[in-house]
């Protein structure tokens, strides 16, 4: 599909944008859909008026909840700032697809814009209102949503000034965790199997690298990982068979590897 080439109409975010590299990373002049949004279904999924589902790139948002799991803390607060910054622009937006363009799902994934050249998901993420999530191959913008969640946690906007998203200790994880969690514990064993590379911490938790994934994370990794303590990110999965949690990590941005041990 062509792009759409928009050189007045989607304009610089702000003046402090303009001064700050990382910033700059998230405006483009270059779209290759602009649509109407008719239904905001959270913080970071949408639908257009031609009934295609919409899924923000590089941010995750609170769920707002389904049947007989509650909507988690400012779930509602994430989509009524989405709602309302489309109003904004009488729900137009601009789309810039992603390298992958669908996820199993098959929804359209893209980074959204406004008319006046907001960068829809770094607002979110200045707002603590969303966090950064980094799915390979769409990569481009992550230095730049990585800036944005550090200014709101830095300022303890949003989500960064409640408990429940705070990194959480894996000696403390149960079943009932699964779902997006930020997580934090010692690595005590490194493992491999025939697609992955695990990293066995402590709590029955394992973070799981694809094979296919590790040339982001550079030539030595993991050497030396053993013993250090990590924090990730992601989607905790519960396998009943193991009673075990784990973490798909596809980035290295989406782990730290803390120097010391913590005791």
């Amino acid at each position: 599909m062509s792009a759409f080439f928009i050189a007045s109409l989607f304009s610089c975010l702000s003046v402090s944008a303009q001064t700050n590299n990382l910033s700059l990373q998230c405006q483009s002049r270059e779209f290759d859909q602009i649509v109407n949004i008719t239904n905001v279904y959270d913080g970071d999924t949408v639908r257009t008026d031609t009934s295609e589902k919409i899924r923000l790139i590089g941010i995750n948002t609170p769920e707002t909840g389904k049947k007989e799991y509650p909507a988690q803390p400012l779930a509602n607060e994430a989509k009524n700032a989405l709602v309302a910054l489309l109003a904004h622009s009488h729900n137009k937006v601009g789309l810039q697809f992603g390298k992958d363009k669908r996820d199993r799902y098959q929804r359209l994934l893209a980074h959204v814009f406004l008319p006046d050249g907001t960068n829809v998901q770094q607002y979110l993420l200045e707002q603590g209102l969303a966090a950064y999530i980094v799915v390979p191959p769409n990569t481009e913008k992550i230095g730049c949503y990585q800036n944005a969640e550090r200014k709101a946690r830095q300022q303890k906007k949003g989500m960064w000034s409640i408990p429940d998203y705070e990194y959480k200790n894996t000696n403390s994880l149960s079943a009932t965790d699964a779902g997006f969690r930020f997580i934090e514990g010692n690595v005590i064993h490194v493992g491999q199997s025939k697609k992955a590379i695990w990293l066995n911490m402590e709590g029955k938790t394992a973070l799981r690298i694809s094979k296919d994934n590790l040339v982001d994370f550079g030539p030595h990794f993991p050497e030396k990982i053993v013993g250090k303590r990590v924090q990730a990110r992601g989607w905790l999965h519960y396998n009943k068979k193991r009673k075990e949690l784990f973490m798909h990590v596809r980035h290295p941005a989406s782990m730290v590897i803390m120097e010391q041990l913590k005791n």
